[in-house]
């Protein structure tokens, strides 16, 4: 069962136990109410006609007569006095405490249908005068109000005022009909209401799982854009960020699988040359009768072919080893501690300008970084040209530079953005010559963007190139 449906049930179930329960006590106390307002109206009718009973048996009185006399008398007071009744919807009756109605004007027979005679100890009587005993009853598809009380007037009877409350019985029935008609209602439009504002409420939720399995089946530009301020909102907020993040990372890690294998194809491309040399070379010392000349060019050709299959390998290694660990191990250390490693690498021709007493980064990383430039440097130096290669290590403003400038043949303009791709070269017959396998760049480019540096080339063809990064620098560098 989905969500919605078990909030709209709950709740429904919630709102209609709540509304019956006060529709039950409304009723109830509307009830109660109206049928007080009866016995209220009865009784002060009855102390009325008792009232008037008295004054009219008192005006009347008479002397000293047998039981069966007064018995007539008292009917006949009573007859006077009731007859000012109604005699439609009103009815009073004179009874003793045996059940034998002395005077009885009511169509029905009130002192069964009441069974006060069954409720009342005889005995006890006396103490209960003045104290109206009131039932409801029907009888002939009507409804009765029966008032019951002895009476101090005549001695051992029983006086009965029966009403007739009918219109009282139907009203109430009505104002039940008409609460449960409400009651129905009432619940049917709260349900639909509930509803409507579920269905908007919950929509949102029904977005982020369509969302969901889309992106789980590749569709990783979708969002949900929900702004409200509430506890949806921030999830939609949450999972907007979860999707960017997501694509994010699938775009990267496209990115990285497109980058390696566009590396692998340029490097079975560019190992395709150096085994072919090697095959050919090879197969002329195996098969081919060579003077001792040709054999030890073979040879050389074949010694030259592995060297450049092994150098691009070993930078190829290096790139991928880049790649799949991104972590370095910064320190800081002394810039001249990285001077004095170049500079036993490298000739006397590489000059080195330090005006900076530390530098922080991966020390090793940075190594190779400046031993690729100066590298790259060198071989693009014409052999007719002296070299005059200088490395600069120096803070500009809240970043330390390590700068490489050369006196080579320089690099067209049109060339320089692609210059960090991997197997980029400009001159291709001539960096197979000079051994060149196009990844120097891009592993100082990789080195760079791994300590959060900048990489800048400027070149002018025939003048040379200035190659620098710039590094961040640790807030305590000096």
């Amino acid at each position: 069962m989905s969500l919605k449906k078990k909030v709209i049930l709950i709740t429904a179930a919630v709102m209609i136990l709540t509304m019956s329960v006060s529709y039950t006590v409304s009723v109830f106390y509307q009830t109660s109410a109206l049928r007080v307002s009866d016995e209220t109206r009865a009784k002060t009718e009855l102390e009325v006609f008792l009232s008037n009973l008295d004054f009219t048996r008192r005006y009347y009185e008479a002397g000293a007569v047998s039981e069966q006399t007064q018995n007539v008398i008292d009917a006949f007071f009573f007859s006077r006095v009731a007859a000012f009744g109604d005699g439609t919807s009103s009815w009073y009756s004179l009874a003793d405490l045996q059940g034998n109605y002395l005077y009885n004007r009511c169509p029905e027979d009130p002192l069964s249908l009441s069974g006060f005679l069954q409720q009342v100890d005889l005995s006890e009587v006396s103490a209960l005068y003045d104290t109206p005993l009131a039932v409801r009853r029907v009888s002939s598809g009507r409804s009765l109000l029966i008032l019951c009380t002895p009476s101090n007037i005549y001695t051992d009877r029983l006086i009965l005022l029966t009403k007739d409350v009918s219109e009282t019985e139907a009203l109430i029935r009505r104002v039940r009909l008409i609460s449960a008609l409400m009651l129905f209602l009432a619940v049917s439009l709260s349900v639909l209401l509930l509803f409507c504002l579920l269905r908007k409420t919950l929509t949102p939720i029904e977005t982020l799982t369509e969302n969901a399995r889309a992106i789980a089946e590749g569709d990783y530009s979708l969002r949900t854009s929900y702004t409200s301020d509430d506890e949806i909102g921030s999830l939609s907020r949450a999972f907007d960020k979860m999707a960017d993040a997501v694509e994010e990372k699938i775009t990267s890690l496209d990115t990285e699988l497109d980058r390696k294998e566009l590396l692998l194809g340029a490097l079975s491309h560019e190992l395709k040359t150096p085994v072919t040399s090697i095959i050919g070379y090879a197969e002329s010392l195996l098969y081919m009768p060579l003077d001792p000349g040709m054999q030890k060019t073979s040879a050389l050709r074949i010694l030259e072919a592995g060297k450049h299959a092994e150098n691009l390998s070993q930078k190829l290694m290096e790139i991928i080893g880049l790649s799949r660990d991104a972590s370095l191990e910064k320190t800081v250390f002394r810039a001249a501690d990285l001077v004095d490693a170049l500079s036993g690498l490298f000739p006397e021709n590489v000059s080195f300008s330090v005006s900076l007493k530390v530098l922080y980064g991966d020390k090793t990383l940075l190594l190779s970084l400046v031993s690729n430039l100066l590298q790259n440097a060198l071989k693009n130096i014409p052999e007719e040209t002296s070299p005059d290669v200088r490395v600069s290590f120096f803070p500009e403003n809240d970043m330390d530079v390590i700068r490489v400038r050369d006196n080579g043949i320089g690099i067209p303009e049109e060339h320089i953005p692609y210059l960090t791709d991997p197997f980029y070269r400009v001159d291709k017959d001539r960096s197979r010559k000079t051994g060149g396998v196009g990844l120097g760049l891009s592993l100082v480019k990789m080195i760079t963007d791994l300590h959060g540096g900048t990489l800048t080339i400027e070149s002018t063809p025939g003048e040379g190139t200035c190659i620098s990064v710039r590094l961040p620098r640790k807030e305590e560098n000096t």
